[in-house]
């Protein structure tokens, strides 16, 4: 009795130290959520997206910050947990970090009242290795872009500088042609596209379809954010587009092209046939991957 008594002794004693060990890792694992999603919201806002919607407790100067704070809070970290949210333009990364003091429960016992738990997570934009709702022009691959630069889109004159539309099968009825172009112009195909598909050029989209198309997507981010400019918008905004970065060397006319990468333009307005957009980086819906060229479409994706 006294030895079965002893060993009763010892098994509650790892049975208690095994309830603390769990609830330490439960709250690391716990924390470690809220840095995560954190840092995937902060880097989502780079690039003079506007965030709606932060906690009147996040007091930090840009929007990437504050986007990062306030999902902390959202997800179970609270203010005074938070170390330190760090955004780096330059590098595209935002790193959130956390500590968390919790109370010993049966440690207590040998004297130990606290423990202390910490998390960090760091997410950087990457460039898209696929797409998804994308906007049928292609911009050539050979041209060199520049944040904020000015575009004229579909100009025909395929070469270095061509920016012309790309045939690609409509949402609603699985057709190609101008009533298609038009389609997927307003609202994005919704298709994916990866780096290294081969697309066809579309040259029978006329004015017509074109200037519809457009209509149709500045009037959705109009309505939806009637302030949005190219250099500050909400992250909706349906003037922001993502479009496929194609190689249109020795194409004319009909002709297919490989897809390089994948990049990002803010669309204003036509002239004729011609489309009006804005060079811009944005993250965009899709998978990051390492395969194509980082042309302004990206995603955030946690290294750490």
């Amino acid at each position: 009795m006294v030895i079965l008594a002893l060993a009763a002794v010892g098994l509650v004693g790892i049975a208690a130290l095994g309830i603390d060990v769990f609830y330490i890792y439960w709250n690391k694992n716990k924390l470690q959520g809220g840095t995560d999603a954190a840092a995937l919201a902060g880097a989502t806002y780079f690039n003079n997206v506007t965030f709606v919607g932060k906690n009147a407790a996040c007091l930090y100067a840009t929007d990437a910050q504050n986007a990062a704070c306030t999902y902390a809070l959202n997800n179970g970290i609270l203010l005074s947990e938070l170390a330190s949210v760090v955004a780096n333009s330059g590098s595209q990364s935002m790193t959130v970090s956390a500590t968390r003091t919790i109370s010993a429960l049966f440690a207590r016992v040998v004297g130990i009242q606290n423990f202390t738990v910490s998390a960090i997570s760091v997410a950087v934009l990457r460039g898209l290795a696929s797409a998804t709702n994308i906007a049928p022009l292609g911009l050539d691959s050979t041209t060199t872009y520049t944040y904020g630069q000015a575009l004229t889109l579909h100009n025909g004159n395929c070469g270095a500088g061509c920016w012309a539309g790309l045939s690609m099968q409509s949402a609603s009825n699985g057709t190609i042609g101008a009533n298609a172009f038009r389609q997927n112009l307003g609202s994005g195909c919704s298709c994916t596209v990866k780096v290294g598909d081969i697309l066809t050029s579309e040259p029978g989209a006329t004015t017509g379809p074109i200037g519809q198309g457009v209509s149709a997507r500045v009037a959705a981010g109009n309505a939806s954010d009637s302030t949005g400019t190219w250099s500050t918008h909400t992250l909706s905004d349906a003037r922001v587009t993502v479009v496929p970065v194609v190689n249109w060397s020795g194409c004319v006319g009909s002709c297919s092209v490989p897809v390089t990468g994948f990049a990002e333009v803010w669309i204003s307005s036509t002239t004729g046939a011609d489309i009006n957009a804005v060079f811009i980086r944005q993250v965009a819906e899709g998978t990051p991957g390492t395969g194509g060229t980082n042309m302004g479409a990206v995603h955030a994706q946690l290294t750490q």
